[in-house]
């Protein structure tokens, strides 16, 4: 059984800073910035066999200019959350009085028969919070609980009175069930064991958030035409062709005149590259490749995983044109041809669907079993073709080959002076691999293991 709880509230009040708390991660990123949070980002609270399903959501505010698109899009995303919720925790800042916009919305919330908690955040600011919170009952809401999320007072008791909440409507969930089957919970979908985790990476204002929606055929996060309107990395899980899927939407790499909130949007990228299994590179073929392009596409090359380039906005693009894309960066990476290219346009829904059976070709591809003896005996046949050289008088001996994982494949090299191969030979011994094993499009990751000689 699942149930969906929403973090709402004002911007700057400790919404995420609650988030990581409860789910015990720190995968909300937490800023001082007014509406720096503007997708719904979920999260987990382990509660004994239950999973609660914990969602962040941007600051709410009055839409005073209708014009403004973006502010409606991440008022929307909050509201969907709000409908999609079993429980609301409205969250507001202890240092500033109620006011009638949060009534108003708790209002809104009431009318949908959710039940709310109120909680008063950043108490410890005020010196007598328990006579001070008094005045947040005019709101009609029983449940008001005073924590600070920064300092962790208070959240015991929070977190107690969720899983008494959860209790109680598990009972009344098999008491009633006969004549509300599905008022309580959502269904819960049987998915595959295994997991496969993808990375949506680019420059900022190429399509990955229109990618992302047009990939789960929804509104899932905001998008706009202004470069940065994704801040945070969102994860999301999907279902596709029997498979299961975690889907990371990131922020817009941005290596020039980078500021705090960049900075901290970057990390958590690279972060994602390093959690994946495949990395998803977008790139707008309206423009020409970038230096920013290339630096993405070596950083997910260097990390070793599996890559697919997808060139979006390419509706008007013709055969030749396409064909010059692919050549450039063919001739780009020569030794290295492990990459899909794919043409979509996320706008118009052009290639998508093909999308999901190149990750599975590629997914299963990086599956194949390899077997020692099998490398062993292809290292041998690359020394034979092409031996490394000798660097500053020292020969460099390859000695055996093993398996060292999967998505990516690894092989793990074991040799003395492994230390002294120049990358040229690395480049060389990951191309031969490729092209022995039958797996040209897909990355193969070389670990090298320097043996020590026991007469030194």
């Amino acid at each position: 059984m699942t149930f969906i709880i929403s973090l709402i509230g004002s911007s700057n009040v400790g919404k995420s800073t609650l988030f990581n708390i409860l789910t015990k991660k720190k995968n909300a990123l937490v800023n001082d910035h007014n509406h720096f949070t503007r997708d719904r980002k979920y999260g987990i609270l382990k509660f004994q066999k239950f999973f609660i399903n914990i969602i962040d959501t941007a600051g709410i505010e009055k839409i005073k200019n209708h014009k403004d698109i973006l502010k409606k899009k991440i008022m929307n995303q909050t509201l969907t959350a709000i409908f999609e919720s079993h429980l609301i925790i409205f969250v507001i800042n202890a240092k500033n009085n109620i006011t009638y916009d949060d009534i108003d919305f708790i209002t809104t919330i009431q009318k949908q028969k959710k039940e709310i908690f109120l909680v008063v955040n950043k108490i410890d600011s005020i010196k007598c919070y328990s006579d001070f919170i008094y005045q947040y009952h005019i709101s009609g809401i029983k449940n008001v609980f005073a924590i600070s999320a920064l300092k962790n007072i208070g959240i015991h008791i929070l977190k107690d009175k969720i899983k008494k909440w959860v209790l109680y409507n598990i009972y009344l969930f098999y008491y009633f069930r006969n004549l509300y089957p599905n008022h309580f919970f959502s269904k819960n979908i049987c998915y595959s064991e295994k997991i496969i985790t993808i990375s949506v990476v680019g420059k900022p204002n190429v399509g990955k958030s229109t990618l992302l929606n047009s990939l789960l055929n929804e509104n899932r996060v905001v998008t706009h035409h202004i470069p940065g309107t994704t801040r945070d990395s969102i994860s999301i899980e999907h279902f596709c062709l029997n498979q299961r899927y975690m889907i990371i939407d990131t922020a817009g790499i941005n290596s020039k005149n980078v500021n705090q909130i960049q900075s901290l949007s970057i990390m958590q990228t690279l972060h994602a590259i390093q959690n994946s299994n495949i990395i998803i590179v977008v790139i707008d073929s309206k423009q020409e490749i970038s230096k920013k392009d290339l630096w993405i596409l070596n950083t997910v090359i260097e990390s070793g995983k599996l890559l697919l380039i997808i060139f979006n906005k390419a509706e008007n693009l013709s055969l030749q044109k396409k064909k010059n894309i692919q050549n450039t960066l063919l001739e780009r990476y020569k030794m290295l041809k492990f990459f899909k290219i794919h043409f979509i346009s996320a706008l118009y829904k052009l290639g998508i669907k093909k999308i999901f059976s190149l990750i599975q070709m590629m997914y299963t591809q990086s599956n194949r079993l390899m077997k020692s003896s099998q490398l062993t005996k292809m290292l041998y046949t690359a020394i034979k073709q092409h031996p490394p050289k000798i660097i500053q008088g020292k020969k460099i001996k390859l000695q055996y080959a093993h398996p060292g994982g999967y998505y990516p494949p690894t092989i793990i090299i074991h040799g003395m002076n492994t230390h002294y191969i120049s990358k040229t030979y690395h480049r060389y011994l990951i191309y031969f691999f490729q092209q022995s094993l039958g797996v040209e499009d897909i990355n193969i990751k070389i670990v090298f293991k320097n043996k020590k000689n026991p007469y030194m």
